[in-house]
Parts: structure tokens; sequence; C-alpha cells
């Protein structure tokens, strides 16, 4: 119903509109057949030596023997993407973790974080099976959930600025920097009292 009217309608008869809506249909399909070719010829998780044509070949082959014509097309394209590599799991942990700090900063907590971080969670939550299926989790399980947690007992408050960061033995540490005043109290500090005149 989606791919052919446009809408999709539930049990009770609601009709929801996907005209203005790009569906995106996620598959490994054919991953099997371009580890054996990359296997092959020598190269290990990188499928860097396989040619574009080469890659989609093998995908769309993949998604025929799955999928019967009728279905494919209803489709608009079939696009294979390159595997992830560790520096880009980099790039996107540093992006969740600019969110992070981003919705912490509307409550007067400034976090920050390094490079030797963003590398560990990195290392950590890619795989060259899964590509960065691991990673949300491991940015959960290192720092979301920690942090919440001495968030909750009060160990950072309003005006603490907190550094995340990994030691040697790959354990995620936080502490903060008690000099830092929040908002709120530089602006109690700043404006005169009711007895007091402004020069």
């Amino acid at each position: 119903q989606v791919l052919d009217d446009g809408r999709l309608t539930d049990s009770k008869g609601d009709t929801v509109s996907f005209q203005n809506a790009v569906v995106l249909l996620t598959s490994n399909l054919g991953i099997k057949d371009l580890e054996r070719q990359m296997n092959r010829v020598g190269f290990q998780g990188d499928n860097s030596g396989l040619s574009t044509s080469s890659m989609a070949g093998t995908v769309n082959g993949a998604v025929r023997s799955a999928f019967r014509p009728e279905f494919i097309n209803r489709l608009d394209e079939i696009i294979c993407f390159n595997n992830l590599t560790e520096e880009d799991c980099l790039e996107i942990a540093s992006l969740q973790l600019d969110e992070m700090a981003s919705y912490l900063s509307k409550t007067d907590v400034d976090l920050r974080f390094n490079k030797p971080l963003l590398r560990h969670l990195a290392h950590e939550g890619w795989s060259q099976e899964y590509g960065a299926r691991e990673l949300r989790r491991c940015i959960r399980d290192s720092v979301e959930n920690p942090l919440t947690e001495r968030l909750m007992r009060g160990d950072f408050v309003p005006g603490d600025r907190v550094t995340v960061t990994v030691r040697g033995n790959s354990t995620v540490t936080m502490t903060k920097d008690q000099g830092r005043k929040s908002k709120k109290a530089k602006k109690k500090a700043g404006a005169p009292r009711q007895d007091q005149k402004a020069i």
C-alpha cells in the first residue's frame, strides 16, 4: 500500500499519507558475496579493491535473487554503500557526543570530551561485520548512562564543566571543574542590589 498508493492504513481505518516522504529500505544482501570477492583478491575488510560497478553488480544480483520482480519494480533506486571504517565511526561518535553536550548545555552543564575518548569509542563500537551498529550502545554504556547516574546523584550540578576522557586501561573517567560559575550565579553576582545605585 505504501509503495503503490503512497499511504498507509492501520487496523482502525486511520490513514497516513506518504506522498511527501522518502522511504529507505536497508539490507545486507550481497555482503557475503562481496566478502568472498575481497578475500579472493587479497583485501581484508576493505572494499576499496573492488570497483563500484563490480560491487553494484554483486548487490543487484543478490537483490534480484531474494525478491520478486513485482517488488523490485516498485523501487526507484538500488544504492550500494561502501563499508564504514573506524575513521567514519570516529566522526559519528563526535556528532553524537556533540548532541549530548548541546542537550546538557540547556541545564548549564558544560560537557567536554577529547580525541582519545573519541578514538576509544570508535574502536570499541566498530566491527568489520556490523560496521557502526554497536557504536550507539557503546556510547550509551560508557558515557551516557554513567553520566546520567552521576547527575542524578548530584555529583554534577549547573555551573560545572564536566570533562570525559579515557585512561590507558580503557577506563572512561569524568571529572569536573569547580571553578566555573553557573549562568544564574554570574547574573546574580553582576546585578546591583536594590539598596545599591548602579554607577
